[in-house]
């Protein structure tokens, strides 16, 4: 079903019917894995997007921009 859904077959209802038809599964379950799937890609875009950013803000980082007397007591 993954397969179907990265190649857009199962975007509209008329084909999660046919898909449902074909391999017995019932409409509600195949629409419900298919928001579930949707979902996970959402936050994995969302999960990269967010380590993306972290990592350009701490690239940008200069030495002045560090608390470096916090940083200090916290190894000691």
């Amino acid at each position: 079903m993954h397969i179907f859904l990265l190649k857009g077959l199962l975007n509209k209802p008329s084909a999660i019917q046919r898909f449902s038809k074909e391999y017995i599964l019932k409409d509600h379950l195949v629409k419900n894995f298919v928001c579930h799937l949707e979902d996970l890609k959402f936050k994995k875009k969302n999960r990269e997007e967010s380590r993306k950013r972290l990592q350009r803000e701490e690239r940008s980082k200069t030495y002045d921009d560090y608390n470096w007397t916090l940083t200090v007591f916290i190894y000691l």
